[in-house]
This record gives structure tokens, C-alpha cells and sequence, in this order.
């Protein structure tokens, strides 16, 4: 396992992998209730979108705007619903997408934005930060390496619960179900009855344990599926159908309120995204 232990040899590997065939320029990891992006990420013009967000510059700083006011750091953090633009030059950065009704989001908000919606870690935490993030990084994440690689970038801003309880079987059983079940639009109701809970409880202790609410939760596997679909050359349409989804502009909407981007421009080239499920 390569980690990228200076920034050389990170920008070595991305310039490599960008003149290969069949390389990747962007890699997307799917964990529970988040998301990471890395690579060359098409984030210009203004947009608002109800998830938060980290961005990391591993170049140079990010220029971000936010209602007339310049932000300038290597590392920020932005609370959900807040228009904003970057416009930093280098596209080689991280993005991490969180659910804001997830365990994570209301850690970041308690940490760091209570006083102000946007945070900006100076130049001394923001190299600390970044030390730590690149020993996370590798060329070809794999196996029980993805696993784990949502919560490890997470892990260098807030830390996670290590003495967490085992899931409880039942949460376990639901998971399960929900992964090989065809299509993840499914009920609440359906899903208790396959562990024996009324839909009150499921969705308490599922919350509870997992970190997100049951029904955000299908809304993610929703889109990973659309997600691998694109990603195995299908059309918006097909994506959207099999995954639940009433039609390619639902999905569309879907993926813009969640990500701010657009899921046209980030598919474009379908090669050059890998997309890498980190769920449990």
C-alpha cells in the first residue's frame, strides 16, 4: 500500500492516473450519511445545497465566497443551506459531504460552527490537518481499506467513539436486508416487519446506533445505486429507475440538493470516476 507520504507524490500519482486509460481524475467514497471526493472536482458557480461540507486544498488554499464575503484557507468547514463559490484555481482538492441529520454533522456543528457558519482553520492547523489526511490517502484503496476510509478522514476533525457497542442484531439484520433487497424504495413498515419492531422503535435505535436516520439511510443506498449504475455506463434514466427514483430529473434534483454539483457534469466522462462504497 502506497501512502502518499509529500504532496509530490501525491500530485505524481494524480498526473499519472490522468494519462492512462481507463485512469481515474475523481474518486467518490460512500460511507453512512457522507461522502468524500477526491480529485479534480468541478465545483464554479454558486450554489446552496442542504448537506455540510470540508473542503481541502492539498495544493494551496481554497478561495471560497459567501454572500460577499472572502474565505481563504487550505482547510474550511461550511454549514448546510449556505450559498457559496469557489474559486481557487487548483482542482486537486477533497471535498467531504455530510448529511446534516447525521451523528457527524451535529459533531462538526458543536466543534466548530456555533458562533459562525463557516470555519476557517489557520495556516499551522490547516498543515496539521492536511499531515494527517495524506497518510489516509493511497492509490488504489481496496477491501477493508474503504471500509474504514470515511471515518479515518472524519477522524482527523472530531473524534469518533472507538468504545462504540457492537450493533444490535436486529440493526444488523436490517442492513443486511437493505443491501440485498432489489430496490431501496421501500417502507419503514416493511422494513420493521422483517426484524419484529414496530416502526417507532426501528427507527430510534436505528438512528441510535447507526448515525443517521433509517430513511436518510435508504436515501443514500438509493443513490449509490444510481451512483454504480452511471458508473457502469447506463443513462441517467436507466440509473434513475433502478434505483427508485420517478425519472432522471428527480434523481438530478436529488443529487444537486445533496452534492451541489451536477450529476451530468460529474458523470461526464464515466471512466474517469470511481466510485467506492465505504458502508457497512
Amino acid at each position: 500500500m502506497l501512502a502518499f507520504e509529500d504532496q509530490s507524490a501525491f500530485e505524481l500519482s494524480t498526473q499519472t492516473n490522468r494519462n492512462m486509460n481507463n485512469s481515474v481524475s475523481a474518486r467518490l467514497y460512500f460511507g453512512t450519511g457522507r461522502a468524500v471526493l477526491i480529485g479534480d472536482i468541478p465545483y464554479t458557480q454558486e450554489h446552496c445545497h442542504h448537506a455540510m461540507e470540508v473542503f481541502i486544498g492539498l495544493k494551496d488554499e481554497i478561495s471560497l465566497v459567501s454572500q460577499g464575503q472572502q474565505y481563504a484557507s487550505r482547510v474550511i468547514i461550511l454549514n448546510a443551506d449556505i450559498p457559496h463559490k469557489l474559486e481557487a484555481s487548483n482542482h486537486e482538492r477533497i471535498v467531504i459531504i455530510v448529511d446534516p441529520e447525521s451523528q457527524t454533522a451535529q459533531n462538526l456543528f458543536h466543534q466548530y460552527l456555533q458562533t459562525d457558519p463557516i470555519f476557517c482553520f489557520d495556516s499551522k492547523q490547516s498543515g496539521q490537518l492536511i499531515t494527517q489526511i495524506k497518510r489516509h490517502l493511497d492509490d488504489d484503496l481496496n477491501g477493508h481499506q474503504t471500509d474504514n476510509f470515511c471515518d479515518q478522514i472524519i477522524n482527523c476533525f472530531i473524534t469518533l467513539d472507538d468504545n462504540k457497542k457492537p450493533l444490535d442484531s436486529r440493526i444488523v439484520k436490517v442492513i443486511k436486508f437493505l443491501k440485498t433487497v432489489e430496490t431501496k424504495k421501500i417502507s419503514v413498515q416493511l422494513i420493521s416487519e422483517q426484524v419484529g419492531l414496530s416502526e417507532g422503535h426501528l427507527m430510534h435505535i436505528f438512528k441510535e446506533q447507526v448515525g443517521i436516520p433509517v430513511r436518510r439511510y435508504l436515501l443514500w443506498l438509493r443513490l449509490l445505486d444510481a451512483f454504480n449504475n452511471l458508473s457502469d455506463g447506463h443513462s441517467l434514466t436507466h440509473a434513475a429507475h433502478s434505483s427508485g427514483f420517478a425519472d432522471s430529473a428527480h434523481l438530478s434534483r436529488t443529487f444537486t440538493k445533496m452534492f451541489g454539483l451536477s450529476i451530468s457534469r460529474i458523470f461526464k466522462n464515466r471512466r474517469f470516476v470511481q466510485v467506492i462504497s465505504c458502508l457497512p
